[in-house]
């Protein structure tokens, strides 16, 4: 742009040569008077052209950092969405966190009044010692069975086989087979979703979803257990991403200092 701009004010003269009046045809002018001027046409040409140069760099760098600031701004994490952090935002996820604290606060009699059915307490599960002898051992036949193995007691009590309702465990949490959105499916992530209510989903859309292996934790709302942990397990055969659905849900669980939780089944092709 500056050196088109040069050249239509030059007509055909090239830069740097002289000027000839009319009165000085046939006479030859002076050389260093000449040479000045030439030598004071190319200083003002290369100081026009740096000045040019330096406001045309300075133009791109402020639309590069424009642009920049923008990405960072539209890319936030703390955004929702990688969107614009809004005052409608700030507020919505306010309302969240207020809802949320209000239900883990309530005392056991005002919550079980919002349960949809029947709830089972964490005394009413048998241990897998009870659950072996009341209900496995009559049906086995000894003689068939090898040497026994010595066995940790004390941890066998603290675990348990549960068939029914994961959503009428009244305990401390529930582990959800979820999807990776977070926002409800089939099979029990559906069934939680329904149980829990609308304020689930509210949570968990301020959550920006969960990557296969990884687990994140809720407020349980209507359902008796106080806590909801999701998990997404791997689609097919990919062992060691569903171990860490297990070990990623227990590091809530002890983070959280809970001391009771139930997994359903999880990475069996059903969200």
């Amino acid at each position: 742009i500056v050196q088109r701009n040069m050249s239509a004010g030059t007509g055909n003269k090239k830069a740097g040569s002289k000027e000839v009046s009319p009165s000085t045809v046939g006479k030859s002018p002076p050389k260093s008077k000449t040479k000045a001027k030439s030598k004071d046409k190319n200083a003002e040409s290369s100081s026009s052209k740096d000045s040019s140069s330096s406001h045309v760099e300075d133009k791109t760098k402020t639309a590069g950092e424009t642009e920049t600031s923008s990405e960072v701004r539209d890319t936030s994490p703390s955004s929702p969405k990688g969107g614009r952090v809004t005052r409608q935002n700030i507020r919505k996820r306010e309302e969240v966190e207020e809802i949320r604290d209000k239900y883990l606060s309530m005392d056991l009699k005002s919550k079980r009044k919002l349960y949809k059915g029947t709830y089972i307490t964490l005394e009413k599960i048998k241990t897998w010692p009870d659950y072996f002898r009341e209900d496995l051992q009559q049906k086995t036949d000894k003689s068939k069975l090898g040497k026994e193995k010595e066995v940790r007691e004390d941890l066998n009590q603290k675990i348990s086989l549960f068939q029914g309702d994961i959503t009428t465990l009244e305990i401390d949490a529930i582990v959800n087979a979820a999807n990776e959105s977070l926002l409800g499916g089939g099979g029990v992530d559906g069934a939680i979703h329904h149980a829990a209510g609308p304020h689930l989903r509210s949570e968990c859309a301020t959550l920006h979803g969960c990557q296969p292996g990884e687990a994140k934790i809720t407020c349980g709302y209507n359902l008796p257990a106080k806590y909801i942990i999701h998990t997404v397990g791997p689609r097919g055969e990919k062992p060691q991403v569903l171990n860490q659905c297990y070990t990623h849900s227990l590091d809530l669980v002890r983070e959280h200092k809970l001391t009771s939780v139930a997994f359903p089944c999880i990475s069996t092709g059903i969200f």
